[in-house]
């Protein structure tokens, strides 16, 4: 490709709004790939199926309290952030309305007969972004697509529409006029356009939208008979695109409003109880155990069973030993991760040995180790930071889901769009705004 083609490509990625800001606040295209990722049609909706009963099933596992309690308050004992969490549950004034918007991540191996296997890399309850971007690398594929610059016919998929109409029926369920969406943004947003795509969708459906960071939120937001006002407007709902890491809550001001949140009337995407199941300690208690039976029908139990990877918590004993001395031996295969969302957070391979010599074995309940998924490489042409190079590269499928229910009855369960992220296969870490990964389109093919 010559730097003529590729200025037009990148010129191109700019017009449909595939951007992002780096981190000297400076307009930038957002890191995409040039080789749409191919998956056969009968496994894309299936995957779509799992998507519905993993949000069923994480649902049901917020609606129990004591559940989660008692699988994660040994866990909270050394996890300040968890602990936190876990401490917003006896502030959550549980909703008649409850929303979920959610992103179901998968890796793809190549089994011996063939065929591939998809493997579930987590579940993301909080901040399943970049469902506007993802929409927009697509145009930008279509439009390649038809100059003849890309082959094939990339799937178009309207997950920011899926989400619109999902806030707004929620809204108007309420019964209040006038309410708004808050939308919980860190401070320095860098990932403001992907962030403004909802922003622009619920304006046209008439839902107005605060954008606040927490310190603004405690600054000036308030209670008033139990309902959330930020400055002139009442809060129906509060969409968290921050507050999934430590990092969110630097002080006590920042955790003073996030339990102003939970105290609300407003209804929470996601509530604290909903933040904490989709921790990877409750993944892996669901993952290795018949528990998964107390929050599904049996034969959904099983299908969603055959999606997980072997998952172990640092305090357990793994064939006949300790975690600590099996990872020791096998620590090339698998993954340490802490209950982060957000990435930037795991231990990955050889690193893990020395990592667990530093770690004090009081700490080990904060960590699950999950065997790593050998995901299929094809060759992929990446464009990060206005240059493209080919490598040998991993994809990884999300499935965005959108669940409603009222009255602890559910409403609404639903796909509502796929997010794609090709990062070169020696990449450990997924990051699109951090660099790591590309966006990327999906391309539906027959086996």
């Amino acid at each position: 490709m010559t730097s003529e083609e590729l200025r037009n490509i990148i010129d191109r990625a700019h017009y449909f709004g595939l951007l992002q800001k780096n981190p000297h606040g400076q307009l930038v295209h957002a890191p995409f790939s040039l080789t749409p990722y191919r998956l056969p049609t009968a496994l894309i909706s299936q995957l779509q199926i799992h998507t519905q009963w993993s949000s069923l099933l994480f649902w049901q596992v917020a609606q129990n309290f004591d559940f989660l309690k008692e699988m994660l308050e040994p866990t909270a004992k050394v996890d300040e952030f968890i602990r936190f969490l876990v401490s917003l549950i006896s502030h959550e004034k549980r909703q008649d309305q409850q929303l979920l918007i959610n992103r179901n991540d998968f890796l793809f191996e190549r089994k011996e007969n063939g065929e591939l296997q998809p493997l579930q890399v987590e579940f993301n309850t909080i901040s399943a972004s970049f469902a506007h971007l993802s929409e927009r690398v697509t145009s930008l594929h279509q439009q390649l697509q038809q100059e003849n610059i890309l082959k094939g016919s990339s799937l178009l998929h309207d997950a920011i529409v899926g989400f619109a109409s999902g806030i707004k029926d929620t809204i108007e369920n309420l019964g209040w006029q006038d309410a708004a969406l808050l939308m919980l943004v860190q401070p320095k947003e860098r990932n403001w356009f992907d962030q403004m795509g909802l922003f622009v969708a619920l304006c046209k459906r008439g839902v107005p939208v605060v954008r606040a960071s927490l310190a603004e939120v405690n600054e000036k937001g308030k209670l008033k008979n139990g309902d959330l006002w930020v400055g002139p407007q009442r809060i129906g709902i509060v969409y968290f695109r921050a507050g999934y890491s430590p990092g969110d809550f630097p002080d006590e001001v920042s955790c003073s409003a996030r339990r102003m949140l939970e105290a609300s009337s407003a209804v929470l995407v996601p509530e604290a109880s909903m933040q904490l199941a989709g921790t990877k300690k409750i993944q892996q208690v669901l993952a290795s155990s018949d528990i998964l039976r107390e929050f599904v029908p049996e034969s959904v139990a099983d299908q969603l069973k055959a999606y997980f990877a072997n998952m172990f918590g640092l305090e357990e004993e793994v064939e006949g030993r300790t975690a600590r001395e099996f990872l020791e031996e096998h620590a090339e295969q698998y993954v340490l991760k802490p209950q982060r969302e957000g990435g930037g957070n795991n231990v990955y391979g050889a690193e893990i040995r020395n990592f667990l010599t530093s770690l004090p074995t009081s700490e080990d309940r904060a960590w699950v180790a999950m065997r790593r998924i050998e995901a299929e490489t094809t060759e992929s042409l990446l464009v990060v930071k206005e240059q493209a190079q080919p490598y040998q590269s991993i994809s990884e499928l999300g499935i965005f889901g959108l669940l409603r229910a009222q009255s602890g009855d559910l409403r609404l369960n639903m796909p509502v769009g796929h997010l794609v992220r090709t990062k070169a296969s020696n990449v450990n870490e997924g990051g699109v705004v951090a660099g790591f990964a590309c966006l990327n389109s999906l391309i539906s093919i027959e086996k």
